[in-house]
C-alpha cells in the first residue's frame, strides 16, 4: 500500500478557447505544480468538472494527467459515479493507464440505503486493485460517511485506506484515526491545517491550484511537527481559503487566478461562469497578497 501524504490538488481541467480539453494545459500545468513542491495529484474530481465531461473527455484528461506526472508523484483518479457500474469502470480504466490510486464520493442523487451505499463501496474497491481513497463530501452529496463507517469498510476491504474528508469537524479525523486503529489515514478536504495537527496525513487543496508552493510548505511543515511556521503557512493561504468558502466557487476561483497568472485554465463549462466583478476584483487583491507573502515564506513568486 503506497504511503500517500502531504498536500495533494484537485486538478482543474483546462479548456481552449474553442471549449475543448486542452492536453498541452494539462501538461504545463501538471510540470509546474510538481516542480513547485506539491506530493499528488487528483484529477477527476469537483473540481475538474468531472460532470462536465463527456466519457472520452474524461478519459482524456486522466490519461494525459498520469502521463504527464511520469511518476514524479502519486496520481489519485476521480471516479465518482451515481452508478455503480460507471464507477468501477472509471476504477479499471485509471488502472490500466497507470495511476497510483482511486477517489470515490457516495452516489449522489440516487438516495441509497445504507446497505446499497455499503455494496457500492465494497463493488468498486474489489474490482480494482488500486488503493481507494473514500470521498466525504456530505455538503455536496447529501450523504454524511460517519467514521464508524469508513473504519468498517477500511477492516473489510484491503485497499480502502484512506478518506477525504470534507467537513469543518476536525473530531472526525481524531474518530476516525481511533475506530480503524489508524488504518484508515485522513485527508483533509478542508481546514488542512487543522486537520494535520490533530492526526490527517494531508489536506486536497484547492488554494494549492494557484499557491502550490505555500500549500505544500504548509504539510510539510505541519506533518513534521513545526506548527509554528505551519501556522504562518497557514494564515498565508488562508485569504484564498476564504473567499472560496465565501462564494463556494470552487472551480470558478482556480480557474480565474491561473488565468490572471497567465496560466492554463480557461472557463469553467456551463453552467457555471466566469468569475467577475467585485468577486474577481477581490481575488486580484488576494492574488498579489498571496504570491507577495509566497515570495518571502517560500523563496517562490
Amino acid at each position: 500500500m503506497p504511503n500517500f501524504h502531504g498536500s495533494y490538488l484537485p486538478t482543474i481541467t483546462p479548456f481552449t478557447a474553442g471549449n475543448e480539453v486542452d492536453v498541452a494545459g494539462i501538461h504545463a500545468n501538471v510540470d509546474w505544480w510538481i516542480n513547485e513542491g506539491t506530493h499528488g495529484l487528483i484529477p477527476g474530481g469537483s473540481a475538474g468538472e468531472f460532470l462536465q465531461l463527456s466519457d472520452d473527455e474524461y478519459r482524456l484528461m486522466v490519461a494525459e494527467t498520469v502521463e504527464a506526472a511520469a511518476g514524479r508523484v502519486p496520481v489519485i483518479v476521480g471516479i465518482t459515479s451515481d452508478s455503480t457500474a460507471d464507477a468501477l469502470s472509471k476504477a479499471q480504466f485509471a488502472e490500466e493507464v497507470g495511476a497510483d490510486g482511486t477517489m470515490l464520493a457516495p452516489p449522489y442523487y440516487s438516495q441509497v440505503d445504507a446497505s446499497e451505499l455499503e455494496a457500492h463501496f465494497r463493488d468498486v474497491a474489489q474490482g480494482s486493485a488500486l488503493p481507494m481513497m473514500v470521498y466525504n463530501n456530505p455538503f455536496t452529496t447529501g450523504v454524511e460517511l460517519t467514521p464508524q463507517f469508513l473504519a468498517e469498510l477500511g477492516k473489510s476491504e484491503d485497499n480502502v485506506k484512506y478518506v477525504k474528508d470534507t467537513s469543518y469537524n476536525v473530531q472526525r479525523v481524531i474518530e476516525i484515526n481511533d475506530l480503524s486503529g489508524g488504518e484508515i489515514k485522513v485527508f483533509a478536504g478542508l481546514l488542512g491545517y487543522e486537520s494535520i495537527v490533530v492526526g490527517a496525513v494531508g489536506w486536497v487543496s484547492i488554494p494549492g491550484l494557484v499557491v502550490p508552493a505555500l500549500s505544500a510548505a504548509l504539510a510539510e511543515a505541519a506533518l513534521s511537527g513545526d506548527l509554528q511556521r505551519a501556522a504562518k503557512l497557514h494564515a498565508a493561504v488562508f485569504p484564498l481559503m476564504k473567499i472560496e468558502e465565501d462564494t463556494g466557487k470552487f472551480v470558478q476561483i482556480p480557474k480565474a487566478a491561473l488565468n490572471l497568472m497567465n496560466r492554463a485554465a480557461g472557463s469553467p463549462r456551463a453552467p457555471r461562469r466566469d468569475l467577475a466583478g467585485a468577486e474577481l476584483t477581490r481575488l486580484r487583491e488576494i492574488l498579489a497578497q498571496v504570491q507577495a507573502t509566497q515570495g518571502t515564506l517560500v523563496g517562490t513568486s
